[in-house]
């Protein structure tokens, strides 16, 4: 880049001297790959969550929603606390209620 502004310019430019080269890795990893490799630096502490959401993949507006969603989880699992269900500690957020009218699906014969 430094080159092409003295091309440009004609002159050399000092503030240049300060531009970096970042090269990006010509690799083309599969979704599954890339998961994989994000959820180990994850489990490892060596990037956030927030991060390991970007590296997958996800945009910006799927990651706020799913921070709200983990938010909301914490929150519940703490109401769940509070009125003294301690099984929310383990368990995490109480899936939500199964709809009784719903008729049972049918075992698969043998």
């Amino acid at each position: 880049m430094r080159k092409v502004l003295r091309i440009r310019d004609g002159v050399w430019n000092d503030a240049a001297r300060s531009m970096e080269t970042l090269w990006r890795d010509a690799a083309t990893p599969t979704v599954a790959q890339r998961a994989d490799a994000a959820v180990k630096l994850f489990t490892a502490k060596v990037v956030p969550l927030r991060q390991t959401r970007e590296d997958i993949g996800y945009t910006q507006a799927q990651i706020e929603r799913m921070e709200e969603q983990d938010r909301e989880a914490a929150d519940d699992a703490l109401q769940r606390v509070m009125a003294g269900d301690l099984a929310a500690l383990e368990a995490g957020p109480k899936p939500p209620p199964v709809d009784e009218t719903e008729p049972e699906p049918e075992p698969a014969a043998a």
